[in-house]
C-alpha cells in the first residue's frame, strides 16, 4: 500500500509521483521548493557580497527562515538543495552571529573629534590631529586612551598644561563625512579659525573642511605669529 512521505496519506489506489510524493503534494513541491530555493542562493549570494553589515543579516535572517520551511522534506529524506536545509540554518546562524558581532564593534566604535587649544607651546605631533575626527579605535591605535566610560563619554587628557577632549559625532554630517574620508581638520567656527591664523599660520588650507563656506575667507595662513 502506497503511503506519501508529505501529507501521510495512503491507499492501494493512491499514486505516488516523485520523491515519495503524491500527485498533490508533488505539485505543492514543485512550486514550493523552486522559489525557496531561488531565494536562498540570491540571499546568499548578497551576504556573500554586501558591505552593508545589517542587509547581511537581515539575508541572513530570511536563509535561515527559508530553509526552516525545507526541513520536513530532508527529514523525510527528500533531497532539495545541495547543502541540507539543517546544515544551511547552521551555517547562516555563525555568520549572523559573526555579523551581529561585527556590527556592533562598529557601532561601539564611534566617531571622535580631538577638541583642543592650538598655541604656541603645543606639541608638534598633536597640531596635524587637533579637530580631526576618526573611530574611536584609530585613535587607540595612535597611542590615546580613547576609551567611553559606562556612560557613553570619553575622557580627554592633558599635554603641557592645556586640556584636549574627545568629542563623540553620531551621525557625521556630509562635511564632517568629507573630513573623516579624507583625514582633513573639521573647522566649526571662527575662534578656532582665529587660533590658527595665530599659532600654526602655515598649516594647509587644503587640508581643512570648514563647517560652512562662510568660514573658508576668515582663513589667512599669511598671517604671522
Amino acid at each position: 500500500m502506497a503511503t506519501c512521505k508529505d501529507c501521510g496519506q495512503s491507499g492501494f489506489f493512491l499514486k505516488i509521483v516523485f520523491n515519495g510524493l503524491c500527485a498533490e503534494c508533488a505539485a505543492r513541491f514543485s512550486l514550493e521548493v523552486p522559489r525557496l530555493v531561488e531565494i536562498i542562493n540570491q540571499s546568499a549570494k548578497i551576504v556573500d557580497q554586501t558591505k552593508n553589515l545589517e542587509t547581511g543579516i537581515s539575508r541572513c535572517d530570511v536563509i535561515i527562515a527559508k530553509a526552516e520551511e525545507l526541513l520536513r522534506y530532508e527529514r523525510q529524506g527528500i533531497s532539495v538543495v545541495s547543502t541540507p536545509p539543517s546544515a544551511l540554518i547552521v551555517e547562516y546562524q555563525l555568520r549572523r552571529k559573526a555579523l551581529l558581532s561585527a556590527l556592533e564593534e562598529i557601532k561601539g566604535d564611534h566617531f571622535l573629534r580631538l577638541d583642543g587649544a592650538v598655541y604656541r607651546d603645543t606639541p608638534k605631533e598633536l597640531v596635524p590631529l587637533i579637530h580631526t575626527i576618526k573611530r574611536a579605535s584609530d585613535w587607540r591605535n595612535l597611542g590615546f586612551k580613547a576609551k567611553a566610560d559606562k556612560h557613553g563619554r570619553y575622557k580627554g587628557f592633558t599635554r603641557k598644561g592645556t586640556a584636549y577632549s574627545f568629542q563623540k559625532i553620531t551621525k557625521p554630517s556630509e562635511r564632517q563625512s568629507l573630513a573623516i574620508e579624507f583625514g582633513k581638520k573639521y573647522i566649526s567656527n571662527l575662534n578656532t579659525i582665529r587660533m590658527y591664523n595665530t599659532w600654526a599660520p602655515t598649516f594647509p588650507l587644503d587640508q581643512v573642511v570648514f563647517e560652512s563656506d562662510d568660514l573658508l575667507p576668515l582663513w589667512k595662513p599669511e598671517i604671522g605669529h
